[in-house]
């Protein structure tokens, strides 16, 4: 018995990139507030991790511009269905972070591109630095806005999240080489 094989469906770079920023619209919607930071707990940043490392530095950031232009515009895409720039300059301090994940992605991209290893260890660590450009911004953001002391920002707006934020990192490079391995297929 002979298997069928489906054949790959080949998409231009612009489609994807518009998937992409939909994946990350999508990851937003999946937000869990936490009592102790005003930050929420969102599938965004697997989705900006997702987009460098299958669309690359270029198109990953350009993914992630299309996200934030199309909230910035006023549609419901950001965490629990907010849109518009007063979101971005909202109290809660959330707008680093998403002014960072263009550059995320492009970082994610950036290191896979030019890694020699092209492993899932290399995957990884290219997530972590995309994680810890999400971060710096977030941080310096918070501490900004909510006139916290770094530490205390570095806390509210990272320390609650980095582990939440490794496992989806594991998951992120698990669906990153399945995906490459079917593209090759």
């Amino acid at each position: 018995m002979q298997e069928r094989v489906i054949p790959h469906i080949r998409t231009s770079p612009a489609v994807r990139i518009a998937g992409y920023a939909l994946l990350t619209a999508l990851g937003a919607r999946i937000a869990m507030p936490l009592p102790y930071t005003t930050v929420p707990v969102t599938w965004q940043v697997a989705a900006v991790l997702f987009a460098g490392l299958m669309l690359g530095s270029r198109a990953g950031f350009a993914s992630q511009l299309a996200y934030l232009m199309i909230g910035i515009a006023g549609a419901p895409v950001f965490a629990n269905g907010a849109g518009g720039i007063g979101y971005l300059l909202n109290p809660m301090g959330t707008g680093g972070y998403l002014l960072a994940m263009p550059i995320a992605a492009w970082v994610v991209g950036y290191i896979s591109e030019r890694s020699t290893a092209k492993g899932a260890t290399a995957q990884f660590l290219a997530c972590l630095a995309g994680i810890g450009v999400i971060y710096a911004f977030g941080c310096i953001w918070l501490s900004s806005w909510l006139h916290l002391n770094m530490q205390t920002a570095v806390l509210a707006g990272a320390g609650w999240f980095l582990l939440w934020d490794i496992a989806k990192t594991f998951i992120v490079v698990t669906l990153a080489r399945n995906a490459a391995r079917n593209e090759r297929a």
